[in-house]
């Protein structure tokens, strides 16, 4: 895995949260736990309540600092030596608060001050954390509990043993040629119900693995297995592990979900966004995925998990977010299908590559080379999901605090032949709803006079927030205040001589970059059980009334999300086509 560096962390990212965040991030995972049905000792009527929250040592300690100090308005941070005030933020409400105006890149108009209330004198909560804080013990998560284990395995069956990519101990005997898994999966197939359970046999040892075979961007269960993992014809250089949790027969553990818990999640299927959301994790952290909505909502917990869960289901239900990701343009190219998709592509209108100042990836887009009769809306749609998509590959979350993509629109030679409002407008919608907190600067370049016709349109659409991120740049000398010249294509003024290209699919670049073989196997495990712990600890520090503790659960947090995304980077190769980032050379993979 690699090392860390010390990194100076953007503010509201988990390795930076002031107190006050900290709290919104546990109520957040308070109600997104309960609602899946994971166990926590939390009264449903004291989650609406901050104040039945503790936030750790070392958070505490940057409230009131300049790191994030003011910047969310949110209620006093809850301590011991606060516990017992009158005063604190109930953030939510049976009805939310009204649909508020949308950005063209993200964000929203700040919302109403919420409701100030006060846990109630019989607060299950409240008395616990007055009486249990200075008996708490921290307990390091070295396996998780029964119960995750049984909602994470038996009831999401979210695990490698139920997924498309497990070869059974008959279908190995039915095809004793196939000596590893190496088909990259694209049928049509469904999520077993939840509801349907199994019992592991006596003495199982679960292995940790989380792994997806795609299905139309979704993630594909199966009913019943076996418990024999194929082995390989040749001894692969590392043993699969396969002895991490042992466990005797759950079927007297029953998962009971809480869609009512909270109004903003009623209309979703738990299963649908527990299993969208895990699947999405690549080589970010899970709680920075999560803190991108939390911030766009300005720290309004309802409201976040509002945003949060409907972009979860259209991930889901509405796009095939994973599955176009994963198959890349190959296929499409290969067999001459989603020709408006290909089409965007071979123009060499848009490319990744350098960094900002702040350190940013780029992604550049030339407007004159854009046509709305090129292709059909909805394959235009897919050109933007794909691409957005594959700008967070080239984030650095962990490794550098790099989480957001700043965009440089080449106008030159734009013409009103150029301006598409329907692709305008879905980016709006995309970048407002789907991935907030995902754009850094946005650089106009070389805008010709006919453009403030489109720019009187879209500017009304944008949030002041976002509004300023936009700089208008006439010249190579003001777009180098924002990006060094190395980075600046020759074209434009700068030293950058190389130039966007479509390198041609191949047959062969239908198939995932790597064969999946035993190797493969062994990291789906070890990652279903950094999942499970992550889970479990999160529990304990969620359910936390010491600070002292719920700190050391706090760090065991962003020790095992930078695990998790460290070892994404051995998994990308089994799960994705060659993309033309990997065919062009440019797409290095880091954290």
């Amino acid at each position: 895995m690699p090392t860390h560096e010390p990194v100076n962390w953007r503010p509201g990212r988990i390795q930076s949260l002031t107190g006050e965040q900290e709290v919104t991030l546990k109520q957040t995972w308070a109600y997104l736990l309960k609602y899946w049905g994971y166990d926590v000792a939390i009264a449903d009527e004291d989650l609406a309540f901050k104040e039945c929250f503790i936030a750790s040592l070392s958070t505490s300690a940057r409230d009131g600092s300049e790191n994030g100090a003011g910047t969310n308005g949110l209620a006093r941070t809850t301590t011991r030596g606060s516990i017992n005030s009158a005063h604190t933020n109930k953030t939510s409400t049976s009805t939310l608060l009204s649909k508020k105006r949308r950005g063209l890149f993200g964000g929203s108009k700040k919302a109403p001050a919420a409701v100030v209330a006060a846990p109630p004198p019989d607060s299950k909560r409240m008395k616990q954390i007055q009486t249990s804080s200075s008996f708490e013990r921290y307990s390091r998560v070295e396996e998780p509990s029964e119960k995750v284990y049984a909602a994470f395995c038996q009831f999401y069956k979210q695990d490698f043993l139920h997924s498309e990519d497990y070869v059974s101990e008959e279908e190995e005997d039915d095809e004793s040629d196939t000596d590893s898994i190496e088909s990259f999966v694209t049928a049509s197939t469904s999520l077993t119900e939840p509801d349907d359970y199994y019992a592991p046999p006596n003495n199982f040892k679960s292995s940790p693995s989380n792994g997806y075979a795609q299905s139309n961007g979704q993630v594909s269960r199966r009913s019943s297995v076996s418990y024999k993992v194929p082995t390989p014809s040749a001894a692969p250089s590392k043993p699969a592990r396969t002895a991490s949790i042992s466990r005797a027969p759950l079927s007297n553990i029953k998962i009971t979900t809480n869609p009512g818990i909270l109004s903003a999640l009623a209309q979703y299927k738990p299963a649908d966004l527990h299993d969208t959301l895990f699947s999405s994790m690549r080589n970010e952290m899970l709680d920075n995925f999560i803190l991108r909505y939390v911030r766009a909502r300005k720290w309004n917990t309802e409201n976040a998990i509002q945003m949060l869960s409907k972009s979860l289901n259209w991930r889901r239900n509405e796009m095939s977010v994973v599955k176009w990701v994963n198959e890349g343009d190959a296929l499409s190219y290969v067999t001459g299908t989603n020709k408006g998709f290909v089409k965007n592509l071979q123009t060499e209108k848009s490319w990744i590559r350098g960094h900002d100042r702040k350190g940013n990836p780029l992604f550049f887009f030339q407007a004159r080379k854009h046509f709305a009769g090129d292709s059909p809306a909805n394959e235009t749609q897919r050109y933007a999901v794909t691409i957005v998509e594959f700008c967070r590959f080239f984030m650095r979350d962990t490794h550098d605090s790099a989480d957001e993509t700043s965009v440089i629109f080449d106008l030159t030679g734009f013409s009103l032949k150029n301006a598409d409002y329907d692709s305008i407008k879905f980016l709006a919608d995309i970048f407002e709803a789907h991935y907030p907190e995902c754009l850094g600067a946005v650089m106009i370049f070389n805008a010709p006079w006919i453009f403030s016709t489109v720019w009187n349109l879209i500017k009304n659409w944008l949030d002041p927030v976002v509004a300023s991120k936009i700089h208008f740049t006439k010249d190579f000398k003001e777009l180098s205040q924002f990006v060094d010249p190395t980075f600046i294509p020759k074209d434009f003024g700068g030293m950058d001589n190389s130039v966007p290209t479509y390198p041609i699919p191949t047959k062969a670049d239908t198939h995932t970059i790597k064969k999946k073989d035993e190797n493969y196997i062994r990291i789906r495990k070890e990652r279903d059980d950094l999942y499970m712990k992550l889970i479990e600890t999160t529990i304990r520090w969620v359910e936390s009334t010491n600070p002292a503790v719920s700190e050391q659960y706090y760090q065991d947090k962003i020790r095992l999300g930078l695990q998790l995304s460290d070892q994404y980077l051995l998994l990308d190769p089994y799960f994705r086509c060659p993309s033309i980032y990997d065919r062009e050379g440019t797409l290095t993979m880091r954290t």
